[in-house]
């Protein structure tokens, strides 16, 4: 079971609530930024320069990908079923769809 504690709340989070929550945090914090785990988070903020194209919605395919599939994010519990991307006012939001301990939940409009 995955137990977390929401830094800005102080509320003590389990199951599905802390899976979310773990997705997210993987999302926003950078690849590389944290001493004893270099592998943990996103390389979404090496993209802010690239143009929106299809090489860029397949980097977004793959970062996402990378993310469910390395261990030191703990998302061992879900499998990425169907991932959507969403640009609209110079925003992007990503939107996934997770088989999380067999029940397909949406994780959605994460802004990248």
């Amino acid at each position: 079971m995955i137990d977390k504690v929401m830094s800005r709340e102080g509320v003590d989070l389990t199951g599905l609530s802390a899976f979310k929550h773990k997705v997210v945090d993987a999302f926003y914090i950078p690849y590389n930024s944290i001493p004893g785990a270099r592998l943990y988070g996103s390389k979404f903020n090496l993209m802010i320069d690239e143009n929106l194209d299809n090489d860029f919605s397949m980097s977004v395919y793959e970062e996402v990908t990378r993310i469910f599939n390395e261990p030191v994010n703990g998302l061992s519990n879900g499998t990425v079923k169907d991932i959507r991307i969403n640009y609209k006012d110079d925003n992007l939001t990503v939107s996934i769809d997770v088989d999380y301990l067999g029940k397909i939940i949406n994780i959605g409009n994460i802004k990248v």
